[in-house]
């Protein structure tokens, strides 16, 4: 196998032939120690919150696919909300971290695997430190840039981007980044997950069939106009100890869920007017899911959110997992990555 690694400024690019996919070690995100700063990050004190509030977990891809388990609101019920039984203390745990759910449990999948070139625009991202490696999702917005959450380039000191990679371990292309090409929303709320959204630059990438650029939202779109409508959620669902095959990229069905009913969950105050509520139609949907995994409109594939965050229940619980609201985020994108959105 011949290897090439070139720096050029910012970034490393390191070229193999043949391209092939190694298996990442999922790491756990409190606790992870700094090289490029030399920092030792201490783990952070665990936020309680009263009962009544379901307390927020990180939704990472490096994370064990679990995803809500309690989703309470007052309206009356309709086909956009569902009530579980009453949840005890709700403890903040890393998605990555929850127990996962069994193969056996999975009696209904309401996605389906990717066919080639179906999501062009969807990057796998293997984040490291020196000692530690997680994974997330990504999306290509333009040859030079890739979005995803905050939450997943944290601590990182590098990526190594999968492109055109619907079969994870066999992608088109692959390149390594370093973490001062990661441009990191500045008001992102580590402890509460507000303004989580990052972007990657990367080198100019050649598009292709299985490599394109998403569709940004228009500015005139409102929160309303997507209210209720149904989405496709992508992802490996590459999660800590995971008992599923994560070598294709599949494709979830999600239905968001109007701004009104999404603060009435039992999330409470932990949810923002930067995020965006999106319901998955069954128990287990979200565990195919990973951190940054793209919510695009079903009908023209509009970009609308990139996923954030779910709670310690895990991902067999039928409540709504919280998206990065890209409405909220189109002026600092725009600034950020010099792209044109009209």
């Amino acid at each position: 196998m011949f290897i090439a690694k070139h720096y050029i400024g910012k970034w490393l690019l390191i070229i193999s032939l043949p391209l092939f996919g190694a298996t990442e070690e999922a790491a756990q995100q409190e606790n992870v120690t700094t090289t490029s700063e030399a920092t030792t990050l201490t783990s952070k004190t665990e936020e309680q919150t009263s009962e009544s509030t379901l307390k927020v977990v990180e939704l990472s891809t490096t994370m064990a696919a679990p995803i809500l388990n309690s989703f309470e609101t007052t309206v009356a019920p309709d086909p956009t909300t569902t009530t579980t039984e009453p949840s005890k203390t709700l403890k903040p745990v890393l998605v990555r971290n929850v127990p996962l759910s069994k193969p056996e449990e999975n009696t209904y999948d309401s996605g389906y695997p990717s066919n080639n070139n179906e999501m062009p625009y969807v990057a796998a991202l293997f984040f490291s430190t020196q000692s530690h490696k997680w994974f997330c999702a990504g999306t290509i917005l333009s040859k030079g840039w890739i979005l995803t959450t905050a939450s997943c380039t944290t601590y990182a000191d590098y990526v190594k981007i999968s492109l055109g990679a619907t079969k994870r371990s066999k992608p088109k292309l692959v390149m390594y980044v370093t973490s001062r090409a990661f441009h990191m929303h500045d008001h992102y709320d580590k402890k509460k997950y507000r303004n989580d959204i990052a972007l990657i630059q990367v080198p100019a990438l050649s598009f292709s069939r299985s490599i394109k650029p998403v569709t940004l939202p228009k500015t005139s779109l409102y929160d309303e106009d997507v209210a209720e409508l149904w989405t496709f959620s992508a992802g490996w669902g590459l999660h800590n100890e995971t008992e599923e095959s994560t070598e294709e990229l599949h494709i979830t069905q999600i239905q968001v869920l109007p701004n009104e009913v999404c603060f009435k969950t039992r999330y409470g105050k932990a949810i923002s007017e930067g995020m965006l509520c999106g319901l998955p139609p069954n128990k287990g949907a979200t565990c195919r899911l990973d951190s940054g995994s793209p919510m695009v409109l079903q009908d023209d594939t509009l970009l609308v959110g990139i996923a954030s965050f779910a709670n310690q229940h895990g991902c067999m619980s039928r409540t709504p997992i919280i998206y990065t609201k890209i409405l909220s985020y189109i002026s600092w994108i725009s600034s950020t990555a010099g792209i044109s959105v009209s």
